[in-house]
């Protein structure tokens, strides 16, 4: 009996847990965000339940010393979209500017567990939680901690901005996520349109997926084109 009470705490404390995890979609300001950022899971695995921000975004002062390729793709996207000579001023606004207060984009993950692969599980969450990836990913996909309804009922709050979902093999989970139907335009480049929702879909944002910056400019040039380029007045310059 003992242990089966052990055991039912266990299961308590971490469904609490992924529930406050859910709960935290991501980075940067959601009120003044024009352009939101959707990814899969952070790179950094989850050590510190007592490290969860209670708010949905956190905001950072700029990501100086960051050296993933997403934050320069975003950060070259965001001053292309601005009008900037993204190709010479992504640096600045990264180190400075990307996530801080009062800035132009946010960034969501649909995984709450952050892995260093997609298809890694680590051993601290086989013994937390009991389940393995598969089970994990089967429980997210069927929204278990409702983390979709949270990010579409915000992105709905604050009235459905230009959406960019980066990670072509799960392109499928992010139109699900975002309850998207099945009517997109398939792009010569490889982006999918979702033109009504103001949803991209493109490569991971990396050299080795091909997000070179003929495609950044590619992007650029089909959100322009279609309309779909957001006002940044209200955001400081």
């Amino acid at each position: 009996m003992a242990e089966e009470n052990r055991d039912l705490v266990m299961a308590t404390v971490s469904s609490s847990l992924l529930e406050r995890a859910s709960r935290f979609l991501g980075y940067g300001d959601v009120e003044s965000a024009r352009v939101w950022f959707v990814g899969l899971e952070e790179a950094l695995s989850l050590d510190d339940p007592d490290t969860i921000p209670t708010e949905a975004f956190e905001t950072y002062q700029g990501c100086a010393g960051s050296r993933t390729s997403v934050y320069v793709i975003m950060s070259k996207i965001i001053t292309g979209l601005r009008g900037r000579e993204w190709k010479t001023e992504w640096r600045d606004y990264r180190d400075y500017r990307l996530f801080s207060p009062n800035s132009e984009a946010v960034q969501a993950n649909l995984s709450p567990l952050g892995k260093p692969s997609t298809k890694v599980w680590l051993d601290q969450y086989e013994s937390q939680f009991g389940f393995s990836l598969s089970q994990y990913w089967h429980r997210l996909e069927n929204d278990e901690w409702s983390r979709f309804a949270h990010l579409r009922q915000l992105r709905g709050e604050h009235g459905n901005p230009l959406t960019i979902c980066f990670g072509k093999g799960w392109w499928d989970t992010f139109a699900s996520a975002l309850d998207l139907d099945a009517d997109y335009v398939k792009t010569r480049d490889p982006f999918r349109l979702y033109h009504v929702r103001r949803v991209v879909m493109t490569p991971f944002f990396a050299p080795y997926t091909g997000m070179s910056n003929a495609k950044v400019e590619a992007l650029l040039n089909l959100i322009k084109n279609r309309g779909l380029t957001p006002s940044f007045d209200s955001t400081r310059s």
